[in-house]
Formats: structure tokens, sequence, C-alpha cells
């Protein structure tokens, strides 16, 4: 792939503020693709209390699943990411405009942003400021900085104590959305029907269409495909989007260059993950 020059700006073409403390880091991302009901979101909302620790929710919209989970820092961990913050010039970082990716994807959008609040106290009273990092910039210390962050946020929800967590199940196949509702307006457009591969089936390879709950082809004989990963950290083999051993994300190969990441966006070229 040819190597795409981008004029990266530098911390010294930066001018420094002076903030009270951080008190509220809040991330957003969405991504559509071509069919109906395939978008996909995350969010993430991260409160500093009164004694110092954080209260940490998280909330995951995708593949047919709605995760939620609630965590509570210890002020250590908590103070251990503010200074982060204002090391590593988050907030300042906000005065640069977006450089727009040069790599073109012309069927999947992503938007990605991430807010710092600040309590800039002024003769007694609170005043809040924000600044707001448009995530998909291609800006190399930009990404650089937001990873650091989301490492520190896993360290408070390591050290931390979980006080919810719960998952539940939606049909991304049901009329109207997802891929089938995408296939059922695609065919009906053309007077068709959809096509077998529906919802409650898998596809072999030799081109048979299979019931969800068949473990082998009935034609040839092959297993069905298995979704299951093994966890780069611990090793442990799991099918979900997190390691059940130790929490650790999956694994996904970039879409442009080609590189296996664990965060958000590629660390090699700065795509937001699919």
């Amino acid at each position: 792939m040819e190597n795409i020059q981008v004029k990266q700006p530098k911390l010294s073409d930066l001018t420094l503020e002076e903030h009270g403390p951080l008190i509220e880091i809040n991330y957003r991302h969405s991504a559509h693709g071509m069919a109906m009901g395939s978008g996909t979101s995350c969010s993430e909302d991260i409160v500093w209390q009164d004694d110092g620790s954080v209260l940490i929710e998280s909330r995951d919209h995708s593949n047919g699943t709605d995760k939620y989970e609630k965590y509570l820092a210890g002020s250590a961990a908590a103070e251990k990411l503010r200074q982060y913050v204002k090391d590593a010039h988050l907030a300042e970082m906000a005065q640069i405009e977006p450089i727009p990716s040069p790599y073109q994807m012309t069927d999947y959008s992503s938007s990605a942003h991430m807010k710092f609040t600040f309590d800039d106290c002024k003769d007694g009273m609170r005043v809040k400021v924000t600044r707001s990092l448009d995530l998909g910039s291609y800006w190399k210390l930009q990404g650089d900085a937001v990873r650091g962050v989301y490492d520190l946020i896993k360290e408070c929800k390591d050290t931390g104590s979980c006080l919810e967590k719960n998952e539940s199940s939606y049909d991304i196949y049901a009329p109207g959305t997802g891929v089938a509702g995408f296939m059922g307006l695609g065919m009906g457009m053309f007077g068709g029907s959809p096509s077998a591969s529906s919802a409650g089936t898998w596809k072999c390879k030799c081109g048979a269409d299979n019931d969800d709950t068949a473990k082998f082809c009935p034609d040839c004989g092959t297993p069905r495909p298995s979704d299951d990963w093994k966890c780069p950290e611990c090793g442990a083999i799991n099918s979900g989007k997190f390691c059940a051993e130790c929490g650790s994300p999956k694994p996904w190969k970039c879409p442009v260059c080609g590189a296996e990441n664990r965060g958000k966006f590629c660390a090699e070229c700065g795509t937001p993950k699919p």
C-alpha cells in the first residue's frame, strides 16, 4: 500500500491551558455499514466523586448484544488518570482541527469523540469547561495520547470493583433491521423474496445453507465454522468479544492496512475499528 504522507502537528503548535481538576470524561463511538440496522455504538462515562474515586459506566450495542457495566475505581487509579490527561495535554489537543484520513472508505462510516470536563472554579462558583476531541482525526500524537486514556480507564476497572454487569440480546435479523431487513428491502424492490441465507442459518463452504442448530453440514459433513479465538494475553479460548479469564478484548484486523489490533483504532494507520 502506498505510504501517504500527512502533515502532523507537534506539541509546540499548542497553546498551554490552565484548568481546574478534571471531573468527567465522556467517550462516544458509532459506526454504520450499508445494511439497514447494522449500526453499532458504544459509550463510556467516567465521573469523579467527591472522595476522589471515579464511577465508570460502559455501554456496548453491537452484534445482537447490549452490554452494560458499572465500576467504582479507587482514588489512586483515578488520580493517575487525571494527571495523565494533564501531562499528555489532551485538553490543548482540541485546538487542532481534525485531520481527515487519507484512506477513503465508501461503504462504511464511523464517528468517535472524547470529551473532557474540568471544574474551573471562579469566585467560589463551579464553572464547567469542556474540551472535545474528534477521534477520527489522522493525528498520530493524539491517537497515542488517547490510547493512554483507554489503558488507564481499563486500569481503573481492573483495580476497582464491579458494581453491576448485565447483557441482553436483540435480533439483528428482525423485520426492518439488520441484514434481513436490507435483503428484504432489496428483493422487494425487484419483486423477489429474501434468499435462504436468513436468520437461524449458516452457509457451508460447499454452498449449502444449514439450520442454525446443525453442528455439521448434512451435504458434505464439514463442521460448522467456529468463532472461537485465543486470547493473546492469557491464552484462554473464548467465543465472545472479551476474554472470560482476563477481560482482554478480541483482536481485530484493520481493513485498511491489515494490522492486528485490540484497541478502538488501528495502531498503525489510525483507522477506526469496524
